[in-house]
């Protein structure tokens, strides 16, 4: 499957509380029989010359869900005053010809001044942009800018940063895996950026042509590929289209269509006969007439069994109202990792530890404890149980400081729940985890875990003990001495060498770390002694050799004094 004009899509989660935008509602019909939570779909629906159809009513609408026909209950329309929109768009510079660069510009640079509303909000993003900072743009000037140092770079392989000359090596091949790879992590995170917003409507445009996705090298699952920025489009409400330019002589054109659907848009609602079972239903919709388009994501995960909310909501003093929808939410008052390592009949062990996030305020104390339900898509519990944050001290906790459990490859629903120290329930935090296969065929390497000690003592007791917890954070002080666990494994269970290298802030390779003995098969430790490094930014470069071939991995981090 290739990355070329990906068709947009409005996924719809359900259950979404919708943020009263201005619509006009057409029909509504009494389905009091029905005992599923309202699902909410959102339908573009365009005639032959792909211009919006706004005029339809419940009675135009098919739809289906897993086959079956279902009533809808009210059909929303946009009015005469549509609601703000969260618009990003995606600088593909990998993808994009050097000859197509100027045009680019001038077309996305007229679409700013001449389409955009004052109540938009707009993302920028190129491909090597950090992932974690992402943001709306500030104002207009802001999205000018860096509209003005776009530069297409299609089959121009000449390093241009220390990431690249370290990483990308000179083979073309190679090189175009490592940059699809680039541009579907940065999709999948700016997606996920969007979903933050409050905005109902929302369209990620990515400029450039069409790629082959890479294939993966560190275990299914365990990178984004187009499935995982699909399901990413689907959890966050946001409709992803491309922008060939060698396909599309008017860009600018091509733009203002995006954003135009995202103004025509139905809302439709129904309320499926069967319980809420927390699985993903296929959905279909058909509207009435000749030469209609109906574009409308493939489906839906529906809220989890009252039986299993029941039992979450035990396990605090307050059930959270955000657990019963699965609305996706990442709280500030945590900070968590997530490990994996091969587990048991070609399942995965995922590690999963924490550190307090935002520091507390009067209002606002610190977390103190987390609650996790892990589970499938399928609904199968995997893990349940309380989590201590990892202590800088290693001072006794009310309960352990890490969650283990194995789990099927393949994406694991989280929901974790943060109480204070009287127990009281601070915020919830919901997520996906895409779990790694690590029984396949390739060489694969995992995350490094990094534990923190202070000591001599503490460093050898941390390197025979397989049950250290790795800490979080990425800031660490001189005073301190890493301990880093690499978890990395070739093809059918065979052995693979991990190498590690110091990087500079700029990527020269400053020496190679040395190796320690560790406590589980399949694990390589490093020793980091922290001391004779001025205060800055540093990462580590990993490298696992197997028969298959290499994988890579790198670890930053900053040293505060």
């Amino acid at each position: 499957m290739s990355l070329a004009r990906l068709r947009y899509v409005i996924p719809t989660v359900a259950a979404i509380v919708m943020a009263a935008p201005a619509f006009v509602t057409i029909d509504a019909q009494d389905t009091a029989a029905n005992t599923g939570t309202p699902v909410h779909v959102t339908v573009i629906v365009t005639d032959r010359r792909g211009d919006p159809v706004t005029k339809l009513g419940a009675g135009d609408f098919e739809l289906r869900d897993d086959g079956a026909l279902q009533t809808i209950d009210q059909v929303e329309r946009p009015s005469a005053t549509p609601p703000a929109r969260c618009i990003a768009l995606f600088l593909d510079e990998y993808h994009v010809r050097a000859g197509d660069t100027a045009r680019i510009r001038a077309a996305l640079t007229r679409f700013v001044d001449e389409d955009l509303r004052p109540d938009d909000v707009v993302f920028v993003m190129k491909p090597l942009e950090s992932i974690r900072t992402i943001r709306p743009a500030q104002d207009r000037d802001e999205v000018r800018r860096a509209i003005a140092t776009f530069e297409g770079r299609k089959d121009d392989y000449a390093p241009r940063s220390a990431f690249e000359s370290t990483y990308m090596g000179r083979d073309p091949i190679a090189i175009e895996s490592t940059r699809s790879q680039i541009v579907l992590s940065a999709l999948s995170a700016l997606t996920a950026g969007m979903g933050e917003r409050r905005e109902v409507n929302k369209a990620l445009v990515r400029i450039g042509e069409s790629f082959d996705p890479p294939g993966r090298t560190r275990g299914a699952g365990a990178l984004p590929d187009l499935a995982a920025v699909s399901r990413s489009a689907a959890i966050f409400d946001v409709g992803i289209s491309t922008v060939d330019p060698q396909g599309e002589s008017d860009v600018s054109g091509a733009l203002v269509r995006v954003v135009r659907d995202l103004d025509a848009g139905y809302h439709l609602t129904y309320r499926p006969a069967r319980e809420d079972d927390g699985r993903f239903h296929a959905i279909q919709v058909r509207a009435r007439g000749d030469g209609i388009t109906v574009r409308v994501r493939s489906g839906y995960a529906a809220p989890m069994d009252p039986r299993e909310k029941a039992r979450l909501a035990a396990l605090s003093t307050t059930a959270p109202a955000s657990l019963s929808s699965r609305r996706y939410h990442k709280s500030d008052l945590i900070k968590p990792w997530f490990g994996m390592s091969r587990g048991a009949g070609g399942r995965t062990q995922v590690t999963f530890t924490w550190e307090p996030g935002t520091p507390a305020t009067r209002d606002r104390p610190q977390a103190w404890g987390v609650t996790v339900s892990a589970k499938t898509v399928a609904g199968d519990q995997l893990f349940t149980g309380s989590v201590s944050p990892v202590s800088p001290t290693g001072s006794p906790a009310a309960w352990p400081e890490r969650a283990v459990f194995d789990a099927p490859p393949g994406i694991v629903q989280l929901e974790m729940t943060i109480e204070s120290a009287d127990q009281k329930v601070l915020d919830t935090d919901v997520r996906d985890l895409d779990v790694a296969n690590l029984a396949g065929a390739r060489t694969v390497i995992m995350p490094p875990e990094v534990l923190r000690t202070n000591t001599v003592r503490q460093f050898a007791a941390a390197s025979r003990n397989p049950d250290a917890p790795p800490v979080a954070s990425r800031e660490f002080t001189r005073a301190e001495h890493l301990l880093i666990r690499v978890p990395a494994f070739g093809p059918g269970g065979s052995a693979a060498t991990v190498t590690a290298s110091l990087l500079n802030v700029t990527g020269q390779s400053m020496r190679n770390l040395p190796t320690t003995p560790g406590p589980r098969e399949g694990e390589t430790q490093f020793d980091l002694l922290l001391a004779p490094l001025a205060p800055g930014d540093y990462s580590i470069g990993f490298t696992a050799t197997s028969d298959a071939g290499q994988a890579h991995d790198t670890l930053t981090f900053r040293i505060v004094d």
